[in-house]
């Protein structure tokens, strides 16, 4: 595993819960609607036992009055967060997951800023 950016400096405790942890939560996997005060987030390349490398964001945050890890692979989710982010200028703020259908069919995710 190689972390290739970070939101800000993480805690070895942090960079573990954002990477290894089994409680990570996939976005796809997330209620549409749910919201995630965002506290930082970090990329990182992760490669399987048949050699094929991933490319993950994951998002550190409180959702429910709980930390809460998300972490994807979506290049839609992935770039309209970085906006998002950009915009913020790595500061705190809060997004919800949203999600769609592609015109081919296929479901994909994505996030907007909460209100």
């Amino acid at each position: 595993m190689k972390i290739t950016f970070e939101s800000r400096e993480f805690t070895p405790t942090e960079k573990y819960l954002m990477t290894k942890s089994p409680s990570i939560i996939s976005v796809k996997n997330v209620e549409d609607g749910a919201i995630l005060e965002v506290k930082g987030y970090l990329q990182y390349e992760d490669e399987d036992q048949n050699g094929k490398t991933s490319y993950m964001t994951s998002l550190i945050g409180v959702s429910n009055g709980e930390q809460v890890v998300w972490s994807t692979q979506s290049k839609t989710f992935v770039a309209n967060f970085i906006d998002i982010s950009e915009i913020f200028d790595n500061s705190d703020f809060t997004i919800k997951k949203i999600s769609g259908t592609t015109k081919a069919g296929r479901p994909y995710v994505n996030c907007d800023l909460a209100q």
